[in-house]
């Protein structure tokens, strides 16, 4: 009997690597796994800033017993609506945390308003801080990224909270959270500045717009503040493009960037944060106007004065009036950038007689 003839070495070296790259794929998949489904703090900055998957009750109990946490940070928005915001609000108001609600998402930009108050946050709020989204992998490591870079780190430390090592599986090159950090890195590029921490506050303040939703919209004529039911208004606004780059506006309705207005109403009385309202995620406001006439390419630094027109509502009572430049069917710039001009619209029957429609409203920004 022959003895039988042993497998070629290629063989056995091709066979060990593929149960190599098997195990080592089912190792990322469970810790994957693990990240997401079970609750877990990791470390940000020791003793001060946490990350962690959407915590429960329970949760976060033991992030304040083993952590000591102090305030935290929810990335996915108020939802009062669903079961798991109104648990964790609960028992962090029992366990007297404090927590800061902002909405991001994980496919889009960070917005601009959101951004600047989550530094403030990570700047003010009593610590230690736990900042959570749903899975603590994306949202989360951007928001870690961030306070990174707040402390003077590199952009490899921010980045490396993006890492495939702790569970963000994206591509780089179509990922909105890793283009942050690269559109910054541009900018440091571009004015010959060095990355510090005074040097990333100052782009975020001045300089940070996901692009290309970065507006200067100025009110030429004067807002009424009341008119009479169903009058024709009529302003002016002058809008400038400091996006850097050009913004298309073809004759489709459904491309294209355009000035738009759009209201909300009637309100019995003056809302509490008006701006939330119409930038909240399938707001209630109704379009109202777009721009017809300013068809073509809006060259980067572009100017244009703007007639806005539009017919006040039939039925009288307090309404809002928000002016601001639209992405057709992806997004009006204020949900990424800054708000546009928000101005109080009083209709009036009484207002017909009153011949006062020429007060000037009052007129709500962002401030740089």
């Amino acid at each position: 009997m022959t003895d039988p003839i042993p497998a070629p070495r290629s063989g056995r070296r091709i066979a060990t690597a593929a149960v190599t790259i098997a195990a080592l794929l089912v190792a990322v998949a469970a810790l994957w796994y693990w990240r997401v489904h079970s609750f877990h703090l990791g470390e940000v900055l020791p003793g001060e800033i946490y990350r962690a998957p959407q915590p429960t009750a329970q949760g976060i109990s033991r992030a304040v017993t083993s952590k000591g946490i102090r305030t935290i940070v929810n990335l996915r928005g108020p939802n009062p609506k669903h079961a798991w915001f109104r648990e964790a609000r609960d028992a962090a108001a029992k366990l007297g945390v404090g927590m800061v609600n902002l909405r991001f998402e994980t496919f889009d930009w960070p917005p601009r308003i959101e951004t600047l108050v989550l530094v403030q946050a990570i700047d003010r709020a009593p610590r230690p801080i736990l900042l959570h989204c749903h899975s603590g992998l994306d949202r989360s490591g951007w928001a870690a990224g961030v306070a990174h870079l707040l402390r003077g780190e590199s952009l490899d430390s921010a980045r490396a909270e993006l890492s495939r090592l702790k569970g963000h599986l994206c591509d780089r090159d179509t990922c909105a959270l890793h283009a942050f950090f690269d559109l910054y890195e541009k900018w440091l590029a571009t004015t010959g500045r060095d990355h510090s921490e005074e040097a990333f506050r100052e782009w975020l303040k001045s300089s940070y717009y996901p692009p290309p939703y970065a507006a200067s919209l100025t009110a030429k004529s004067e807002f009424p503040r009341t008119v009479a039911p169903g009058t024709r208004v009529s302003f002016a606004v002058e809008v400038r493009n400091i996006s850097g780059a050009a913004w298309p506006a073809p004759d489709e309705k459904e491309r294209g960037i355009r000035l738009g207005a759009r209201i909300l109403g009637p309100f019995p009385t003056h809302p509490a944060d008006v701006a939330e309202l119409f930038r909240q995620p399938r707001s209630p406001a109704r379009d109202l106007f777009r721009d017809g006439q300013s068809m073509g390419e809006w060259s980067a630094g572009a100017s244009k004065a703007i007639d806005v027109e539009f017919d006040a509502p039939a039925e009288p009572g307090l309404y809002y009036v928000q002016v601001d430049m639209v992405d057709e069917f992806v997004h009006w710039f204020s949900d990424l950038g800054d708000l546009g001009l928000i101005m109080p619209l009083s209709v009036e029957p009484a207002a017909a007689d009153a011949g006062g429609t020429d007060a000037p409203g009052a007129e709500l920004r962002v401030q740089n």
